[in-house]
């Protein structure tokens, strides 16, 4: 249901349990869901905000929840492990018959970063394909890894003023340590009016 000023039943709506958060993809939401009443399978809906439409998209994976991406203007999936160097990727190529394709990246870098010492985690992926690599836990200005898979690259971008200790006071974090970064790659500000 969405509410405007009345409520409207949208076509194509299932009964089921939204379970992580969402990803918007060139005016499509997807996030990944349970299909009640019992909860026992595992798919991802898709919303298009045009149309008002929901769709259920069969997966072709199994295992533990993961992580939705844009990868290339597609939604993909990518199972999160804090052990494998590598990235696993199941990419939607049709929504309609359901057709997912598999990707495999080697990672030339490990989990377990020797600089800052945390275990780094996959944040996003910016549109140019590269995939960004951020700790699992802050304690004070850290560092983002970009793995760029076409050339086998990695570049490391240095974030001041996150977690500092000028943002600790402000915020009365004190030592406690933040967990849960959410990265916005290619994001761009605007005043103009939509």
């Amino acid at each position: 249901m969405v509410h405007t000023k009345s409520c409207v039943c949208l076509q194509g709506s299932f009964e089921h349990f939204p379970c992580r958060h969402g990803r918007c993809i060139n005016g499509v939401v997807y996030y990944e869901a349970w299909l009640k009443p019992d909860c026992t399978q595992r798919f991802v809906m898709s919303f298009h905000v045009r149309s008002e439409k929901f769709n259920m998209i069969k997966v072709s994976w199994r295992g533990p929840r993961g992580l939705l991406l844009a990868y290339q203007g597609k939604l993909a999936y990518h199972r999160s492990s804090h052990h494998d160097a590598f990235i696993s990727l199941w990419v939607l190529e049709d929504a309609e018959r359901h057709e997912w394709s598999f990707k495999h990246f080697s990672l030339p870098f490990p989990l377990k970063d020797p600089i800052s010492k945390t275990t780094l985690c996959l944040g996003s992926v910016t549109d140019a394909g590269e995939f960004i690599y951020v700790p699992q836990n802050l304690l004070g200005p850290f560092h983002a890894l970009y793995f760029d898979p076409k050339t086998n690259t990695v570049r490391r971008v240095i974030y001041q003023g996150v977690a500092d200790d000028e943002f600790r006071r402000r915020h009365g974090l004190g030592n406690k340590t933040l967990e849960g970064l959410h990265i916005f790659p290619d994001h761009i500000e605007s005043l103009l009016s939509m």
